[in-house]
C-alpha cells in the first residue's frame, strides 16, 4: 500500500469517508466499513478462499498455455 493511502485509511474512524486524496495511482475517496484486530485467521476460516484462489490461478495458466499453443501454430 502506498504511504499516502495508508495515512488516510488509518486516520479514518469506522463508517467515515475521506476527502478526495491523490496518490501516484490517481485520485481516491476511501471509506472504512469496519476494522478487524491484527493477527492470524484460523485455517478453517480461509481454506475456501485459498482453494478458490489456487483454482483461479490454475485456470489462468491453462488459458495462457492454450493461447501460447495457438500462437505457436502460426
Amino acid at each position: 500500500m502506498v504511504q499516502e493511502f495508508e495515512d488516510v485509511i488509518f486516520a479514518l474512524k469506522e463508517n467515515e469517508v475521506s476527502d478526495i486524496f491523490r496518490t501516484v495511482f490517481g485520485f481516491h475517496i476511501a471509506k472504512v466499513y469496519g476494522r478487524k484486530p491484527e493477527g492470524f485467521s484460523d485455517f478453517a476460516e480461509v481454506q475456501e478462499s485459498i482453494v478458490t484462489a489456487l483454482h483461479r490461478q490454475k485456470q489462468e495458466r491453462a488459458v495462457e498455455n492454450f493461447l501460447d499453443r495457438l500462437k505457436a501454430r502460426r
